[in-house]
């Protein structure tokens, strides 16, 4: 007897993570200066262990005011990967 193997829709998709960080500049020097804390947005290909191209900006920015960008990252084999404070 013959067994097929029936292949799922999602198989072919690869995992692709993104997050954001904030890096802080503790020095008070730096604020005098106007210099205030980086955000970074990143996304992580899991398959091909490449990241893709940074977002950065100013740290008062929600993670959510970056979405034509984080779109544009996602590769169309890809699923994205976000934790929830990315919509809150």
């Amino acid at each position: 007897m013959l067994k097929v193997k029936q292949k799922h829709h999602c198989s072919g998709l690869v995992l692709f993570p993104v997050d954001s960080t904030v890096i802080t500049l503790t020095s008070h020097l730096f604020w005098r200066d106007g210099y205030h804390p980086i955000k970074l947005l990143n996304g992580f290909s899991v398959t091909e262990n490449l990241t893709s191209e940074a977002v950065i900006s100013l740290g008062d920015r929600h993670d959510l005011s970056f979405r034509e960008e984080v779109i544009e990252m996602i590769p169309d084999n890809a699923v994205a990967i976000m934790d929830r404070g990315f919509a809150s």
